[in-house]
């Protein structure tokens, strides 16, 4: 018998740090709301903290200055092969400046990307021809093969390029008719930054990305989308397939317009929804939410390894006691998160409780748990039958 229960404890504490991943408590915290920032721009600088480490290489950033002094001299090929370089590396590095005084930091990609882009005529030219070819090569070959990962490489890599905006367009649309529109609104926006290259593709451009805004719980980011579209054209109406229809006439009718053209959205999602029911909200793991932080005041927390043994028990464990299996784990689990706090590493917890009205679900070591969001007090267990 008492090899048995060894057995199963050794069994069990497999389990409890695969399932938890260090994290052996359920915690209910206090939100605050923050505002949604989209990433706009091709390099945004952020304020550095004095006290952090950054990965620069000297020699990429050299690249980088001589890039920049061949493109001055209108040197454009040469130029633009330095910056496609510093693109086609695995790794990104940083790129630290200091305006007013405070010190920013920046992606060399992202800086690489932005010089790229604000290129002349000439210069663009010089692009296309340089490495158009190839990156149109690499957009056919992942099609034939419908090779996402491509797809995503030719963007990576030859994002103004036509091939790299044209592989741009069609991972947001895959993204979007996959029901993933806070991915596919990605892509979009980032083509829609530059509406002399991305033209082909309106309407259905901006009507797609206003379907995705829309979608994620963001209606006034999707009807400001649709403003712009209507403010872009010229004429008064737009052309979808052999269909001629009029814009809205009052920019607060734009949402309802969308809805007369393209149909009711099923998928709409509503950001005051804060019931989740399965893991990500939904059966597609994409369900839209609040903007919430956490500020990691937990103001209550329930163990999912069992029960706390007494005193006695964890000093002289008993070889037949039904609290030695939980108290070995616990042991292992406590060892663990020292470690990875002797080593400045975060423990991230693996579990996802779902929360349902004012009722916490959570998974533990041997049942299911149900717990009062407001009070942490236990509400139920299920029980495993002998």
């Amino acid at each position: 018998m008492s090899r048995f229960r060894l057995g199963t404890a050794a069994c069990i504490l497999v389990l409890a740090i695969s399932l938890l991943s260090s994290a052996s408590r359920v915690h209910a915290q206090n939100f605050m709301r923050r505002p949604n920032v989209f990433p706009g721009g091709m390099s945004s600088p952020e304020t550095l903290d004095p006290q952090m480490l950054f990965i620069v290489d000297r020699s990429v950033i050299r690249q980088l200055k001589k890039a920049n002094e061949s493109i001055a001299r209108k040197e454009y090929s040469n130029g633009v092969r330095r910056l496609q370089d510093i693109l086609n590396l695995s790794e990104d590095f940083f790129l630290r400046t200091e305006i007013d005084a405070t010190v920013r930091r920046k992606s060399l990609k992202g800086e690489a990307q932005r010089l790229l882009a604000e290129l002349p005529a000439g210069g663009r030219r010089a692009y296309e021809l340089s490495f158009g070819h190839e990156a149109r090569n690499l957009l056919v070959e992942a099609l034939k093969v419908s090779d996402k990962g491509k797809l995503e490489q030719v963007v990576r890599r030859f994002f103004l390029t036509k091939a790299g905006l044209e592989a741009t367009y069609r991972l947001g649309t895959s993204h979007m008719d996959r029901s993933e529109p806070a991915a596919a609104v990605i892509y979009f926006e980032r083509l829609r930054q530059f509406p002399g290259r991305s033209r082909k593709w309106e309407p259905m451009l901006s009507l797609k990305t206003a379907v995705c805004w829309a979608r994620i719980g963001m209606p006034e980011r999707s009807k400001r989308t649709l403003i712009e579209l209507k403010q872009a054209t010229a004429a008064s109406n737009i052309v979808l397939g052999r269909r001629t229809i009029r814009f809205f006439e009052r920019e607060e009718h734009a949402l309802v317009w969308l809805f007369d053209v393209l149909g009711v959205q099923e998928e709409f999602a509503s950001p005051s929804e804060e019931s989740w029911t399965m893991f990500g909200g939904n059966s597609a793991r994409n369900a839209g939410g609040c903007e919430f932080t956490p500020v990691w005041d937990g103001q209550w927390q329930i163990s999912t390894l069992g029960e706390a043994a007494t005193p006695s028990d964890a000093i002289e464990p008993r070889l037949d006691d039904e609290t030695r299996p939980s108290l070995t784990i616990r042991s292992k689990l406590e060892k663990l998160k020292e470690s990875h706090r002797d080593s400045n590493f975060p423990a991230m917890p693996a579990i996802h409780p779902l929360v349902v009205g004012n009722v916490v679900v959570a998974r533990t070591l041997s049942n299911l748990k149900a717990i009062d969001l407001t009070t942490g007090e236990p509400l139920w267990e299920s029980v495993m039958p002998d």
